[in-house]
């Protein structure tokens, strides 16, 4: 029995796509059941998406399933493991949409996206919650009358000291204070050490859910008064928290609420995301590998297998002869089917054909979905059989208009440009054929076999598995010659790159249950967007612990901004990297009085973007994406019996050609060498060459 293809199949049908440049991301040891997506993020703000797509564009259109969205009969089970990325029961505000499951439906011309939560529909199977702690020590002399206590978000808590206190005393009396008025803590005292375990609000050390959430919340320790007694290890952030490990999602489509309370139509699913994005870090964004691991991926229900057309449909590409053209066309170059595609922008404008057919069968139109896009109409022997406004905002795919099965006979198709004016129709082919439920087979040929480059979507894309099963199944037995590339295997490093950056100054002394305020906008979004981080002044605060709390408040979750303390200044960088911070505004309160916050001025200033490079001197040089995918498509065309070989590129896309990095070919002027595509040529000198010889034994390895 020949090969059937079925819904929601990691090894057939899903494919991944990632934030460009900064970013690498692909999809290697897939399966029935399951996958694993992995690469590198190189900023705070880089993603990844896994998408299933019903409209498929990667292998013949003979192998190609036909769009079928409706996912309403099934449930989805997997079991997940993420390493470097925001976890699934993060707190972090979701400024990539990594907590939700993204659906865009259609039907005919109704476009509709939803937001289904993740969360909810997910349990733990490994690893379970521990708190975070922090200890804090204590060590002086006493003096009646002062204050001693600790600050822990719009928390306080605050020992007076008497006579005949001692160290160990007044931290057992905060210790009490933190067990008995505390929302979010509780405390120990061991001697001069005071240990806070944070819990959260609403919660208890034993049925808490914070874990490794709470790891980047942070608390303080103040003195006031004659301030005798010293905080040794007076401030710092929360560590040990430990959250799952390993989570269970289960989603069964055919019960599917979005986050605004709107029931899915999963009858009509045109693609889904799952998204990935790069684990938070308190710090300058440091280049980090990651990996996601999907694992017991079950499909349970109806109607999940796919039709195709089989070889014995028919293409008529959109240069076939049998095609009439009236009104202004226009004929492009692309990975279209046959290589080209037509398109019109004049409103009444049409691709008429027609064709005998002497059986049942059906007809589909390849054209194209984009954000510029024109209602497209289609006319059946002079009737209107299909009307659909092809425009979606931001989007760029091909796409198969189904019209039906049709009885033997004579039929004339045309496919009319029904407006507006300017936008854009497409046709690509017309395609006539009688649905098949399984492949067709081909005749292997042991000595021919097809190419690969990981440039292109048929490989970087899509997982490796899948390439190797395309070109295997195809009849292609032969020896495999992959390009490595020239694009995506090496690692980047952004030159001459600068994080915007500002400056706070707290001048003075505070004043006792005074405000003070840092607030963080962005030019072209409205005051009332603004972040605002207010802290209560303590009994016992100063300058320099003011600072401290608003460094440790801006760098528990803040996606904007980070931000340093030294003494009383408070240096807040973007998060964001290059020219993009300095539209980020900044002011903080009071602005006069005995305590100032005194900023260096109204914008973040000094981002640059620098240009992504070849990193030269990172070891691997061959980043995880292509390791990984590399390695299981060797793997797989192995176990298929075929040989394999690769090739690295002589030219690279984000080569360094500066003089000081001395790997570009210059022409005589001493420009260096790009050409149009463009990749910089690298020359035959020592450092070059070191670096392929580098690669290259990576490689075998």
């Amino acid at each position: 029995m020949n090969e059937r293809l079925y819904k929601l199949s990691p090894h057939r049908d899903l494919q991944v796509y990632f934030e460009r440049p900064s970013a690498i991301a692909a999809i290697s040891g897939s399966s029935e059941n399951g996958f694993t997506v992995s690469g590198t993020w190189r900023q705070q703000f880089d993603w990844a998406v896994v998408e299933w797509n019903r409209h498929n564009v990667i292998e013949p259109h003979f192998m190609r399933s036909l769009p079928d969205g409706d996912l309403s009969g099934l449930t989805l089970s997997y079991e997940e493991c993420r390493q470097n990325c925001i976890a699934l029961d993060s707190d972090l505000y979701p400024t990539v949409d990594w907590h939700v499951l993204r659906i865009w439906t259609r039907d005919g011309s109704t476009e509709e996206f939803y937001k289904v939560a993740l969360r909810p529909l997910a349990v733990p199977v490994e690893g379970g919650y521990h708190c975070p702690t922090l200890i804090l020590e204590l060590s002086g002399t006493v003096t009646a009358g002062d204050y001693v206590g600790v600050s822990l978000l719009d928390e306080h808590y605050t020992h007076a000291v008497q006579a005949g206190d001692t160290i160990e005393s007044i931290v057992a009396a905060v210790s009490s204070i933190v067990n008995t008025f505390s929302a979010y803590a509780s405390a120990s005292a061991n001697q001069r050490g005071l240990t806070l375990t944070y819990h959260g609000a609403g919660s208890t050390v034993a049925n808490s859910t914070v874990g490794a959430n709470g790891n980047r919340v942070g608390a303080y320790g103040f003195v006031s008064g004659a301030r005798t007694e010293v905080w040794l290890v007076g401030s710092g952030r929360f560590s040990g928290g430990i959250s799952p490990t390993k989570w269970r999602v289960t989603i069964p489509f055919g019960n599917l609420t979005a986050l605004d309370g709107r029931v899915v139509p999963t009858q009509h699913v045109r693609k889904m995301r799952w998204t990935y994005a790069a684990e938070f870090q308190v710090g300058e964004y440091a280049r980090s590998e990651f990996g996601v691991t999907v694992s017991n991926w079950t499909v349970s229900g109806t109607a999940r297998s796919y039709s195709v057309t089989g070889v014995q449909g028919q293409r008529l590409e959109d240069e076939e002869p049998l095609w009439r053209y009236s009104g202004a066309w226009q004929s492009a170059i692309g990975n279209f089917s046959g290589g080209t595609i037509r398109y019109s922008t004049v409103a009444g404008a049409k691709a008429t054909i027609g064709y005998q057919m002497d059986e049942t069968h059906e007809i589909a139109v390849g054209t194209r979905y984009a954000y510029n896009a024109a209602v497209c109409q289609v006319w059946l022997n002079g009737i209107p059989v299909h009307t659909e406004n092809l425009a979606i905002a931001g989007e760029d795919q091909l796409c198969r208009i189904m019209l039906g099965v049709q009885a033997a006979g004579a039929y004339e198709v045309e496919v009319r440009h029904a407006g507006p004016e300017g936008s854009y129709l497409y046709v690509d082919f017309l395609e006539l054929f009688a649905r098949r439920e399984e492949l067709d087979g081909f005749p292997v040929d042991s000595t021919v076999n097809l190419a690969t480059d990981w440039d292109t979507d048929h490989s970087l894309a899509i997982p490796a598995e899948r390439t190797a099963w395309l070109i295997h199944h195809l009849g292609f037995h032969g020896r495999v010659n992959h390009y490595v590339g020239a694009l995506w295997f090496y690692e980047l490093v952004r030159m001459g790159h600068s994080y915007a950056s500002a400056t706070i100054e707290f001048v003075g002394t505070p004043v006792f249950s005074q405000v003070t305020s840092v607030t963080i906008g962005r030019d072209g979004y409205p005051e009332s967007s603004d972040l605002v981080a207010v802290h209560l002044n303590r009994i016992g605060d100063t300058a320099e612990s003011i600072c401290k709390a608003f460094e440790l408040e801006l760098n528990r979750g803040y996606m904007a901004v980070r931000a340093e303390a030294t003494g009383t200044l408070l240096v807040l960088y973007s998060r964001s990297m290059g020219s993009d911070g300095n539209a980020l505004r900044v002011s903080a309160s009071p602005a006069s009085g005995v305590f100032q916050a005194v900023c260096s001025g109204d914008h973040f200033e000094g981002g640059t973007d620098g240009q992504w490079r070849t990193d030269l001197i990172s070891l691997p040089r061959i980043n995880r994406a292509c390791r990984d995918w590399s390695r299981a498509f060797y793997r797989r065309m192995k176990e298929y019996g075929c040989e394999m070989t690769a090739a690295f590129s002589l030219e690279l896309q984000h080569g360094d050609d500066s003089l000081a990095a001395g790997i570009a070919q210059r022409y005589p002027n001493g420009q260096a060498v790009w050409l149009n595509t463009p990749l910089c040529r690298p020359t035959f000198r020592p450092n070059p060459i070191s670096i392929g010889r580098t690669s290259i034994w990576e490689w075998r390895n």
